[in-house]
């Protein structure tokens, strides 16, 4: 892939709706879902076209703007979805509970539930029952 320049960088911010501030640095930050937040800075001295020098590219797509992969920079300038690098949030206990005592899940089979697949397979299971 090629290396991106500054100026791609402050298009991808802008396109993906990033709040951008102006100080001793133009500044963009977003929140992402899990309450954590992406974000990096474009130097005043630097010109749009200038390429990022490569020590700094994987630090800014990976780290600052917490893309999963590289290519999610590339889809994003395009107007595409990305895919942030978020852990994904473990299940609440009695997600958990449930999924091990009433259909008798593992640890991997748990880890690999989402939390609205758990969800819907323990309302359906709690469908029709009066509430306490």
């Amino acid at each position: 892939m090629p290396r991106a320049t500054w100026g791609e960088v402050k298009a991808f911010c802008r396109r993906i709706g990033y709040t951008e501030s102006n100080g001793d640095h133009l500044y963009f930050d977003m929140g992402l879902s899990d309450g954590s937040s992406s974000g990096t800075m474009v130097s005043h001295g630097v010109r749009d076209a200038d390429p990022i020098p490569k020590t700094y590219w994987k630090l800014i797509w990976h780290k600052q703007l917490r893309l999963r992969t590289e290519a999610d920079f590339w889809s994003g300038l395009n107007g595409d979805v990305v895919c942030w690098d978020i852990p994904p949030t473990p299940l609440p206990l009695y997600l958990r509970r449930f999924l091990a005592e009433q259909h008798y899940y593992n640890e991997e089979q748990i880890a690999q539930t989402s939390r609205e697949d758990a969800q819907a397979m323990y309302d359906e299971s709690h469908a029709g029952e009066a509430p306490d």
